[in-house]
Parts: C-alpha cells; sequence; structure tokens
C-alpha cells in the first residue's frame, strides 16, 4: 500500500502534533540520525530522502507504524532483512524519544474514531420519553449457565482406565508403572 499525501494534508498533520513532537521532527540531530542510519546501511541518496520522509510521514501519524516496513522495503528497495535492521536503528535513534508522545496521540485519535463510530445515546429528556409503551422486549435470549452435557442430552459417562494387555505393564514394589508409548521400561 502506497500512501501519498499532500503538502496541505502533511501540513495539518503537523499542526496537529504536540509541540515537544513539533521540535523534535524539525530538529537537526533527527535529520543527522536518519541521515546516519542510512548511510550505514549503505543507502543511495534517493532512497535516503525516501526512508526521510517516510519517518515523517510516521512522526506525524500519516502512516501507521504497522506498515512502515512494508512502506521502507517497497520506497527504498532494500531488503526485509535490512529493513528489519535499519528500524531497529529508527526506533532506538528516531522513535524513542518521542515514544510516549506518539503513542499518546495513537490514543487519541483511536478514542476518536471509536467515539465517531458509537456515539452515546442521548440522555432522556423530558420530551423524549413515553410513559404509555409497553415495556422493551430484549431481543437476545436470557443466557443460563448450564452444563453442555445437559445441552445436547449426552449423558455423564466415566469410565474406569487400566492397563490393556498392550501396554508395558512393569510392577516395582507397589507401585504399578504403566508406559503408553509401548517402551521398555528398565
Amino acid at each position: 500500500m502506497s500512501y501519498n499525501f499532500t503538502k496541505e494534508q502533511i501540513k495539518k498533520a503537523y499542526d496537529l502534533l504536540p509541540v515537544d513532537v513539533q521540535e523534535f521532527y524539525s530538529a537537526e540531530e533527527t535529520s543527522v540520525n536518519i541521515y546516519n542510519i542510512g548511510t550505514k546501511y549503505g543507502l543511495h541518496v534517493d532512497a535516503l530522502g525516501k526512508m526521510g520522509e517516510l519517518v515523517g510521514l510516521a512522526i506525524t501519524g500519516l502512516v501507521p507504524l504497522i506498515d512502515f516496513n512494508k512502506e521502507l522495503i517497497s520506497r527504498t528497495g532494500v531488503a526485509p532483512d535490512v529493513a528489519n535492521l535499519i528500524i531497529y536503528d529508527l526506533n532506538q535513534e528516531v522513535f524513542g524519544p518521542i515514544r510516549e508522545a506518539m503513542l499518546a496521540m495513537v490514543k487519541q485519535k483511536v478514542e476518536a474514531e471509536t467515539a465517531s463510530r458509537n456515539p452515546k445515546p442521548s440522555e432522556p429528556t423530558a420530551m423524549n420519553i413515553k410513559t404509555d409503551r409497553a415495556p422493551a422486549i430484549s431481543s437476545t435470549p436470557e443466557i443460563k449457565s448450564t452444563n453442555p452435557s445437559n445441552i445436547f442430552s449426552v449423558p455423564k459417562v466415566e469410565v474406569d482406565v487400566k492397563a490393556g494387555v498392550s501396554d508395558n505393564v512393569v510392577v516395582e514394589g507397589d507401585k504399578i508403572r504403566v508406559d503408553p508409548y509401548h517402551e521398555p521400561i528398565n
């Protein structure tokens, strides 16, 4: 999956970042760390730029971190094992310092999406309460705790298991040892 965003979308996402994350995103040290990681793994200048762009999109939350590995491989052309090494270094040098802020940002985003999908019911008011209607009937049946054998009419049968003729049975004093694997017991 390839993510393409306009400059306006990136700017809007950047503006929604907490101030400390914006400062980290814009810091020279962040760019230097990304550059050093790219050169450590032999990325060419164009691949290094694409990696830096992808890191920025991940920091702003436009590219989910779960897709970061696939995106890194498709954008830079590195092998999956090299991508894993790059991601490890990025986690240590780039994402580590802002991990808590990014987790809080993702949590807020998920909560907002969940709230928009499942709006809370409005509080009852005098205008929307009707007292002359019949009581509501639940559409789901009441589930009672029952024994599965009662549901399917399967009688409970207890079986006494004893060693068969084909089992290896060894009697040692008053202990009986059975080998279910039919191996000789010493």
